[in-house]
């Protein structure tokens, strides 16, 4: 999905981006917000962010989330801890399938079982 935002989202002849322009019938100049949201999303998870497909830190090695991107995700998602939950639910979505091997309880546990 972020990609696709980064794929929609670029300027126009104009100056303008082309994505809000067709998905909200916006002009709004580029980089629009949902540009500077995801290109700062990607720089903040870069180093801690998960390698696919078997899930672990890009950063240390440890199963994703590791604690250093669970205290990240705490400072990022501050004051939301539902939008915080609902993240982590798609990621969870999506280690199943990479993961089916592993237990369900277990992956529930790693992915939202430390929000409590």
């Amino acid at each position: 999905m972020e990609q696709s935002i980064l794929a929609v989202h670029v300027r126009g002849l104009d100056g303008m981006c082309v994505g809000c322009r067709l998905w909200r019938a916006r002009l709004t100049p580029y980089p629009c917000w949902q540009v500077a949201w995801e290109t700062s999303r990607q720089a903040r998870v870069s180093t801690h962010g998960p390698v696919l497909p078997v899930w672990s830190c890009g950063g240390c090695g440890a199963p994703w989330p590791c604690a250093t991107r669970r205290r990240e995700l705490l400072a990022e998602y501050e004051g939301a801890p539902v939008s915080l939950a609902v993240y982590l639910g798609a990621q969870l979505v999506r280690a199943t399938a990479d993961l089916s091997w592993a237990p369900a309880g277990s992956l529930h546990r790693r992915f939202l079982g430390w929000l409590r």
